[in-house]
Formats: structure tokens, sequence, C-alpha cells
């Protein structure tokens, strides 16, 4: 990302809106004021400041050896053991847009222990190693976490139910009701029939109980549901 340019009264004032604008915090930046600002006598000879803030760069390789390590100090700390890999190419079809980000792979004989029910667990993994990550790199850093493919298998068949549901749906005529799934899950139901000719996909419900339903396209419009 580029640095920008602000001018404000002063440079503190500057630099504050620079971090705002770029959403980032004042050690996850490179400040050079190109202009101290001066308030003048009586209003005259006032000039306001201006500074370049410039985000610091992180390499992909940086990111993903402090999130294996990160990684794997946290399952030891668990007591399990296992072989953290880390892969270039992100597991998560939807990434925060300019926000680095790492994909790790663990392999370890307490697989279904990490992943745990519904793949809570992992989440719950993932989320803390993110959290630890972004800590100690100064800035947020998307970091994918898989057990032995578990999340790529768990796409495939959530396409296949997606599929599979659409047809029952084009065959009855009405609409069918998902179980509760995550938010991450619920995008692959939606991207999987939102070029469907004959039917698409509404959220309802909030939180741990929302839901997908699938319906045809021509009863969209004769039903709300609450988002």
């Amino acid at each position: 990302m580029k640095g920008i340019e602000i001018e404000a009264p002063s440079v503190a004032e500057a630099v504050g809106l620079a971090l705002a604008r770029l959403d980032r915090k004042r050690e996850e930046v490179e400040v050079t004021v190109l202009r101290r600002g001066r308030r003048g006598i009586l209003g005259f000879g006032a000039q306001t400041a201006r500074v370049l803030v410039t985000p610091h760069t992180l390499s992909s390789e940086e990111i993903a050896q402090v999130a294996r390590d990160a990684l794997a100090r946290l399952l030891a700390a668990m007591g399990v053991e296992a072989q953290v890999k880390v892969y270039d190419s992100i597991m998560e079809p939807r990434q925060a847009e300019g926000r680095p980000a790492a994909t790790l792979d663990v392999a370890s004989e307490d697989a279904a222990l990490l992943i745990g029910r519904g793949g809570k667990t992992l989440d719950a993994l993932q989320l803390i190693t993110r959290l630890i990550v972004s800590q100690r790199l100064h800035r947020r850093v998307e970091v994918n976490v898989d057990v032995e493919g578990y999340r790529a298998r768990r796409r495939r068949s959530l396409r296949q139910l997606a599929a599979q549901t659409a047809d029952r749906v084009r065959y009855s005529g009405e609409l069918i009701t998902l179980e509760p799934m995550p938010a991450h899950e619920r995008r692959v139901i939606h991207r999987a029939l939102q070029s469907d000719p004959d039917v698409t996909t509404e959220s309802i419900d909030k939180d741990e109980a929302r839901r997908i339903v699938i319906l045809p396209r021509r009863l969209r419009k004769e039903v709300s549901y609450a988002r």
C-alpha cells in the first residue's frame, strides 16, 4: 500500500488523521514530516503541518514464518504433537482487501480433536492464532488454519449440499431451510447458487441460529426475511 500525505494544524493531528484513514496503528507505519506547522501571530503567518504516512510492508515469507511459529507453539502448549505446513494459496475465498494473509495446515494424530464438532474447535484455533500473529506484527493479519484439509473437504460437501437442495427446490417449488451454520460456510452456499437461474438464497435469523433458505426465484419478491 502506498503512503498518503495529510495536512492538519499540527504534526500530531496530521498523523492521527492518516492513521484513521489507513486503519493502522502508530507502530504499523513510518511517518515522514514534510512540513512542520506554525501558528503564526494573530493569525498571520500560520501554516499547516504536512506529513507522509506509509504502512510498513511485510513479505509473505515473514508473515508465514511468524504464523507457523505461533501455531506450533500454541499446539505444543495444548500438548498436541503436530506438524504445521505453510501454503502459498489462501483457503478462504473471501479476504480482507489489502490485508496480508498466511495459510497453514496441521497434520496430527489428534486431527479430530483439533477440528471439533462442526469445525468449532478449528475456528477457535484459527482465531487465537490470528490474534497472536497480529499482536506480534503490530497489524491485523488474516491467518487461515486448516487441519489435514478439513476445510477443503467441508467446502466440497457444502457445494454438494447446495446443488442437491436446489434440485429439491426446483422439483417441489417450495423453499427449504438449512441447518444453522457459521458465516464462512453460508458464503459457500450463497456462492454455489448465486448464478442458478431457478433458485436463490436468503439468510435468516441471527448469530449462531443464522440459517440459509433456498427458494425458487419467483418466490423471492413474495416473502420477506429478516437479514
